[in-house]
This record gives C-alpha cells, structure tokens and sequence, in this order.
C-alpha cells in the first residue's frame, strides 16, 4: 500500500490525465459515434493486406492505400486482434497513450513542476480535438505520434552536437510522418528550419548537408507515397501524382487561401469546437509576449505560428481542418514553460490555473455530451442480428460505416455500385439503409425500382442511437 501511494504521489501528474482518457475513451469504442467513412477507408485496405499481402480498398473501390506507415499499424492490431470496429479504434488510443508519455518526457526534459506537467499534459490529451484524434481510427493519432518522437529526436540531436545518429533517426521518422499522412510534412519543415538555424548559430557550416538530407528523405518519402497510391490503384504514376499534387482543384492561391480561412472559421470559430481553438490559440499568442521573460516559450510559440504560416500557404483546403492538431502541439510544450515562469505572480499564475483547469472541464463536459448522444450499449447486438438475416456470399450495399459489422462480407459503398449498377441489376443484393448516412442512399435503390427488375422486401427495421433509424432491404430479381 505505501508502495502504491508513493507511485501516486510521485506520477500523479501523468496518472490522473491518463485515467481520464482511457475512461472517457474505452467504454466507448464501438458503442457511440458511428463509424466515419474514413475509418473504413483506411481499415479496410489494412484488412486486405492480412488476408492477400495486397493493398486494394475493396469497399469504396478506392483510396486509403497510399499510406504504408499506417496501414502496416492498423493491419497489425487486425491481425492480433480480429478486425473490428473496437480494435481500429483501440490503435488510437494506445497511441493517444503513447503520446503522453512521450510529452511527458519532453515536459521533463523542460524541468516542469508536477502541477505544470499535469496541467499540461490534461490541456492536451482531454481537448476535445485530441479526444477525437485519439479515438477515430483514422491516421492523424500515428503521424502526431510520430512527430512527437520527431521533435525528441531533434532534441537529442541538437543536445549532442548535431549528431549524426539521430540524424538517421530523424531521416528514418521523416519516412513514417510522410507515410503515414503528409500533413506531417509540417513539422518535418518546421525541424527542417530547426536543423539550419542552429547549424548557422553554431557556426558547424560542414553540417550544411544535414537540413539537405531532411529535404532529399522528404521528398523521396512523398514520392513513395505517390508510387504506393499508382501501384495499389491501378493507375499511372503521372495520374498518382496528380492526385497527390492537386486534391482540391486548379483554384489561385488567393482563392485557395480564402477557402482555408473559411474552414477554420466554419469549423473552429463558429462551432462548439472554440473551447479548445481558443485556449492554444490564447496560449501561443501569449507566449510571443515572453521574448525577454523566457526566450524558450516564445520559440515554441513562434514554431506554433510558424507552422500555421506553413500551412496556410501551403496545405490543400481538403481536411484542412485537421492540421490544428499539428499546430497545437506547440501550445502545448510552451504552457508547463510558461506556468513555471510566471509562479512567482501568484495572482497571473493561479489565473492561468483556473483558465486551463476550466477549459480541460469545459472539453470533457462537451465530449461527454457527444458521446451520451449516440451511446448505445446493444448496438453490437443489433448490429449481429443484421449480419445473420445476409446469407455468405450475397452482395451488400451500405454506407462505409456498415463495413465494420462484417469485413469478410463483401459490403461495397453506395458509389461502387451507383457508377456500375448492372453488376447488381442482375442478381439479388442486400441493402443496409441508416439515418445518419448523408449520402443520397435512397437513389440506387430507386432507379432499381424503376426497371421493374426486383421485388423490394424490407426484412428488418432497428432503431439505435448510434445509426438511427437502419433499414436491412432485399432485392430480389423478379422471375421472367
């Protein structure tokens, strides 16, 4: 027992924070928020490749295959675990875990107090942005993981003289950032910068080809991405590199830069997500104010910014939202900095305590909220009793979130079809129809009727809170 409150003394800073995500986390896994499109997206390629060695998304017919650091992961806790809609997402959270140890390290590295470290560490991993990047199985969890390790690393080759073994390791993590998702590359080019600044502030101008490496693994890295996309989808290089290249359109920087301006607007400024877009924005923007007070968390502040000007100017609007993940990350290292700076003004700094202990209850209360919404404990239950009306070998059309109930059915998206509806007009096929689909489910299944070709039975209604109102509907080739 003495041995169990001296382990809590000693790492309640790390322990408390930690108890909270797992809680608000693992109890929810498959039962609430329904599968998003892009967790299908990317776990069904990940199945593939354990069951055929081939990386071919067989569900929506195409993309999630382009990210080999990713794929390998997931396809990995597939293949211990069983393919599931609970284990993909189960491989974000032990990465969310891995990520607050890695901080934690950081913070200690930073000679935080305990109190900054768990304020720190709750600011971060309790946000409702980072609850969610944790929680959806999608590739955002690794690749800020990852660059969490990237960051270290670059410590640790800045601390031991521009070191050429971490540079290896750098280089080797740059691969897996790009790999796992390219909007990495932002804090590749913020170390990028890094790298050069101490190499010129140290006069080790010999070291010059260290930053030029870095931009050569880049490259390369992104240039295997595009390689993998060409390969796994049938299609050209050129074409593979076109998609990579130009996700969202032809549109002029100005209008590209409005689009991106607009998205964090909709997505941060006027949506319940403010509670955690403002309080790291507060954070970096205060932290420019600390240039004579503490030169350390006004870089971090000024890397934070540095990477938004990089985003800005650079990045496609497609999931541009996303990137604030990668911004933040610098908010977060600079506030145990900046709370163990201003301790000595009790008034600014228990003002600063109440600011971050509010916004961490502010975040749990509103990610609370979106969990109890579509929490639904048999939804596992309901979901099994669809999977037994389908007999092996039938086809089935649904939404990608559908895919999960079953990944060894063959479960095609609205749209394999819908291109190609004479490969299903033809044959009797299942139809999985739920509420909160947005698609234009309903279309398929209409221009079926019109031809006359099928008699429509619906055999099964179920309500959750999860889907909404699911329709199971058989379509049966009418006898001539």
């Amino acid at each position: 027992m003495n041995r169990l409150k001296s382990l809590v003394r000693g790492h309640y800073s790390v322990i408390i924070p930690l108890v909270l995500f797992l809680l608000l986390e693992l109890p929810f896994l498959n039962n609430s928020r329904p599968a998003l499109t892009d967790e299908s997206f990317y776990s069904n390629p990940a199945y593939n490749f354990i069951h055929g060695f081939y990386f071919i998304n067989t569900n929506i017919g195409y993309g999630g295959n382009g990210l080999i650091t990713y794929t390998l992961y997931l396809s990995s806790f597939f293949l211990i675990l069983g393919t599931s809609l609970f284990t993909a997402r189960l491989s974000s959270v032990i990465l969310g875990i891995i990520s607050i140890f890695i901080l934690r390290k950081m913070f200690k590295i930073l000679e935080a107090s305990e109190m900054s470290v768990l304020l720190s560490l709750s600011f971060f991993i309790l946000s409702n942005n980072y609850l969610s990047v944790f929680k959806f199985a999608r590739p955002e969890a690794l690749t800020i993981t990852l660059c969490l390790l990237l960051l270290l690393s670059l410590y640790y080759y800045i601390k031991n003289g521009l070191s050429t073994k971490y540079l290896i390791i750098i280089l080797l993590l740059t691969f897996a950032i790009t790999n796992s998702h390219p909007f990495g590359s932002l804090i590749i080019t913020v170390a990028g910068f890094i790298m050069l600044f101490f190499i010129i502030k140290e006069k080790r101008y010999a070291k010059i080809y260290h930053p030029a490496l870095l931009v050569i693994g880049y490259v390369l890295s992104l240039l295997f991405v595009v390689l993998l996309i060409s390969v796994s989808n049938g299609i050209s290089f050129g074409e593979s590199l076109f998609i990579v290249s130009d996700r969202s359109s032809s549109d002029s920087f100005t209008v590209r830069l409005i689009e991106k301006i607009k998205v964090t607007i909709d997505y941060y400024v006027l949506s319940n997500r403010i509670i955690t877009f403002l309080p790291h924005v507060v954070i970096l923007t205060a932290g420019l104010f600390f240039a004579r007070k503490n030169r350390n968390v006004f870089n971090l502040s000024l890397l934070g910014f540095l990477s938004i000007i990089i985003a800005y100017v650079t990045l496609s609007p497609t999931m541009f939202s996303n990137t604030f993940a990668y911004f933040f990350i610098f908010s977060t290292l600079a506030l145990p900095i900046m709370l163990g700076s201003i301790k000595a003004n009790k008034y600014i700094y228990y003002s600063a305590v109440v600011f971050i202990a509010l916004t961490v209850i502010l975040n749990i209360a509103a990610y609370s909220v979106l969990t109890y919404k579509s929490f639904d404990p048999s939804i596992g239950r309901k979901n099994k009793k669809i999977v037994s009306l389908i007999p092996n070998g039938a086809k089935i059309v649904s939404g990608p979130s559908f895919w999960f109930i079953d990944p060894a059915k063959e479960i095609r998206d609205w749209g394999y079809y819908y291109k190609d509806p004479a490969q299903i007009q033809t044959d009797e096929f299942y139809v999985i129809t739920y509420e909160t689909d947005k698609t234009e489910k309903r279309q398929l299944i209409d221009s079926i009727a019109c031809n006359n070709t099928h008699t429509i039975d619906t055999l099964l209604r179920i309500n959750s809170k999860t889907y909404g109102k699911t329709d199971l509907i058989k379509l049966s080739l009418k006898k001539q």
